[in-house]
């Protein structure tokens, strides 16, 4: 039986699509790597905290952007990312206080300028240092003492936005692995971290904003309820979503944008005047995007 030569082309051209789609690809094997270059982001952060006492409700509105510069060297078999702020600004602010039975009022509007001075003097041209294994842990951590300083946020957190963690395998498209998350929140985590789950999926490889580039999913879960002592609970929840872009040469980032929500409640009963109430919810969103065109 003579088998068409337009049969035998076609099946060829669909292995080909095949193996394109990524169905028959091989493993990737994730590893971090020393940059040549230093690599330029642009870093936007929007975020808003809601605090009601049940007498007292205050809102907080912002908009923070900064330029970062990342130095990733080798350090005996591990990695050194040596972050540095070299621009910010704050791009809004509004702050709302309603007391119970009282009219609501605009708070702060008055102290941007204050408050963006205070940004560029305590960030610009400090350094977060992280020791990074080739995975993608977290090794060791340093940063300049004002970026914990801020009163808006936490600046020294942005390094760490940087890696995730690889597993030690090959994996394939739609393989997804496990990091354990921790966080606190002092006062109210008394000393013991809230722990929660991140889950990464792999979504395989494209080109974005001209790099080709692994693409990853992560969910961040992370529920917990707490009685500290007789009449005191704490109860918090977050869920964070996020896209990822590693660049294929080197796994450094390329792009990032996550969301994040967070509400704790925290509650204390007693006689009425000594009742406690407070319920803080937070929504945080966060773009980070290399901005540098150079890069092999």
């Amino acid at each position: 039986m003579k088998i068409s030569y337009k049969i035998v082309s076609f099946a060829i051209l669909l292995l080909m699509v095949f193996f394109s789609n990524g169905i028959y690809a091989q493993s990737v094997d994730f590893k971090y790597n020393s940059v040549d270059e230093i690599l330029k982001y642009k870093n936007q952060i929007w975020m808003e905290n809601i605090t009601d006492t049940g007498v007292i409700y205050v809102t907080t509105n912002f908009g923070i952007s900064s330029w970062l510069e990342n130095e990733i060297t080798e350090k005996d078999d591990n990695l050194l990312l040596k972050m540095t702020y070299t621009d910010i600004k704050l791009d809004f602010y509004k702050r709302e206080l309603k007391i119970l039975n009282k009219e609501s009022r605009s708070v702060g509007l008055n102290d941007k300028e204050k408050l963006e001075t205070e940004l560029r003097e305590q960030s610009l041209y400090k350094w977060t240092n992280l020791i990074v294994s080739p995975e993608g842990k977290i090794l060791e951590k340093y940063q300049s003492f004002a970026l914990t300083g801020v009163s808006l946020i936490d600046l020294s957190q942005t390094a760490e936005q940087f890696f995730i963690l690889f597993p030690d395998e090959e994996i394939q498209i739609g393989h997804q692995w496990e990091e354990k998350y921790s966080s606190t929140m002092p006062p109210y985590d008394q000393g013991q971290p809230f722990v929660g789950t991140t889950k990464y999926t792999y979504l395989g490889q494209e080109e974005h904003n001209g790099i080709l580039s692994n693409k990853v999913k992560a969910v961040l879960f992370v529920e917990e309820e707490r009685k500290n002592g007789e009449g005191c609970l704490t109860r918090i929840s977050r869920l964070g979503t996020g896209i990822i872009y590693l660049s294929v040469n080197g796994n450094y980032l390329v792009e990032s944008t996550i969301s994040s929500d967070l509400s704790l409640l925290v509650m204390e009963d007693g006689e009425s005047e000594r009742s406690y109430r407070n319920f803080i919810r937070t929504r945080f969103d966060q773009n980070i995007e290399l901005v540098q065109d150079d890069i092999d």
